[in-house]
C-alpha cells in the first residue's frame, strides 16, 4: 500500500511539474524542488519508482539537467526498465558531456535490446556532438537485434557527415531483409556519405527495391548527394507506380540543378500532373534545373495560373530563381503580384525584386 501511494505521489509531482512548466513565469524554485524529488526517487526508490522518476525527468527536458549524473548511474541499474528509462531520458534532456557519452556508449552493448535501442536513439538526438560514438554505432549496425540496427542507422544519419566512415556498413544494410532497416540505411547514406561511386551505385540499386518507401528514400538520398544519376531518376519518374516515389525523384532531380537539364521535358510534364503536390515539387525543381530562355520559363508562367495557391507560390519562386528577365516572365509575375492569395503576391513581388 505504501509503495503504491509513493508511486502515486511521484506521478502527481510529475503532472504538477509539467503543468507549472507549461505556464508563463513558472516558479523556478518549485521546479528545482520537483527535480530534487525525482532525483531522490531515482536514487533510492523501488525499481518501478526509479523507472517512473527517470521518465518524469526526461519529460522535463533540459531543466532537469542537474539529474544527469543520477541518470547516468541508473544506466547500470539491475532492472532493464530503469536502464531503458534512463537512456531515453538522457536523450530528452539533451546534455551530452563526456560522462553521458560514455554511459550511452556502454548501453549500446546492453544485453536487453530495448536499452541498447534507447541508447542509440538518444545518441542520434545529439547530432554531430555524438561523432565520437560513430565506431560504436557502426558496431551496433552490423550486429545485434534488427530493431537496434535500425536505430543505429538512424542515429548515424542524424550525426551526419562525421559518420561518413559508416558508408560501407550502411551499404551492406541495404541488403537486409528488414524493410525498416533498408529505409534507415538509404536515408542515412544521403545524410552521412560523401559523393562516391560506391554510395551512388548502392542507392541506384535501391531504386529497384520491392518496397516503395525504400525506393523513395534512395531517390531522396541521391538528390542530397548530388549524385550522377539523372537517367536512373528519370526512369523512376517515368515508371514507378507510386506517386510519392515519383515525387522524390522530381525533388532529387531538382537538387541536381543544371546537371539534370536533360530531364526538363519530364519535369515540365510533371508540372501538369493531376496531383497538386506533384505540380508543386515539379515547379520548384524547374526553378533549379531550368535557366533563362529554357522551356522551363513558359511552363512556370503557366503554373502561375494553377488552381492551388501553393503551386502558384512555387512557380513564382522558381521564376525568381531562374532570373529570366523576358517581358512574358515579368508580365506574368506582375499579374501574380495582384493574386487573391497573399502568399502568391509576396512570392511574385520577391521574384520581381530579384529581377531588378
Amino acid at each position: 500500500m505504501r509503495r503504491t501511494l509513493a508511486i502515486l505521489v511521484i506521478f502527481l509531482l510529475g503532472v504538477a511539474s509539467v503543468c507549472v512548466l507549461g505556464r508563463p513565469g513558472a516558479d523556478r524554485a518549485r521546479r528545482r524542488r520537483q527535480v530534487t524529488a525525482w532525483r531522490e526517487a531515482l536514487r533510492s526508490g523501488s525499481p518501478s519508482e526509479r523507472r517512473v522518476a527517470a521518465e518524469a525527468l526526461g519529460r522535463l527536458g533540459p531543466p532537469a539537467g542537474d539529474a544527469v549524473p543520477d541518470l547516468v548511474a541508473a544506466l547500470s541499474a539491475e532492472g532493464a526498465a530503469v536502464r531503458w528509462a534512463a537512456a531515453t531520458a538522457l536523450g530528452e534532456i539533451g546534455r551530452h558531456d563526456a560522462d553521458v557519452m560514455r554511459g550511452l556508449t556502454r548501453a549500446l552493448g546492453d544485453p536487453e535490446w530495448s536499452v541498447a535501442d534507447a541508447a542509440a536513439v538518444s545518441l542520434g538526438r545529439f547530432g554531430d556532438a555524438a561523432a565520437e560514438t560513430v565506431p560504436d554505432l557502426i558496431t551496433a549496425l552490423t550486429s545485434g537485434d534488427q530493431r537496434l540496427r535500425t536505430s543505429a542507422a538512424e542515429a548515424l544519419g542524424r550525426i551526419g557527415s562525421p559518420a561518413a566512415t559508416a558508408t560501407p556498413a550502411l551499404i551492406q544494410a541495404l541488403d537486409s531483409f528488414d524493410e525498416r532497416l533498408r529505409i534507415a540505411a538509404a536515408r542515412a547514406l544521403g545524410q552521412t556519405a560523401t559523393p562516391s561511386d560506391a554510395a551512388t551505385d548502392a542507392l541506384v540499386q535501391a531504386l529497384g527495391d520491392q518496397a516503395p518507401r525504400v525506393r523513395r528514400s534512395a531517390a531522396e538520398s541521391l538528390g542530397l548527394l548530388r549524385a550522377d544519376a539523372v537517367d536512373e531518376l528519370l526512369d523512376v519518374l517515368r515508371e514507378d507506380e507510386f506517386i510519392r516515389v515519383r515525387m522524390a525523384a522530381v525533388i532529387a532531380l531538382g537538387r541536381l540543378g543544371p546537371a539534370a537539364r536533360p530531364a526538363l521535358p519530364d519535369l515540365i510534364d510533371a508540372a501538369t500532373d493531376r496531383v497538386d503536390r506533384m505540380r508543386q515539387v515539379a515547379a520548384s525543381a524547374l526553378g533549379r534545373v531550368g535557366g533563362p530562355g529554357t522551356p522551363a520559363v513558359p511552363a512556370l508562367i503557366d503554373r502561375l495560373k494553377d488552381e492551388k495557391f501553393f503551386v502558384r507560390v512555387a512557380a513564382a519562386k522558381a521564376l525568381g530563381r531562374i532570373g529570366d528577365r523576358s517581358p512574358p516572365a515579368r508580365q506574368a509575375l506582375r499579374r501574380a503580384a495582384k493574386d487573391d492569395h497573399p502568399a502568391v503576391r509576396a512570392a511574385a513581388q520577391a521574384a520581381l525584386d530579384r529581377l531588378e
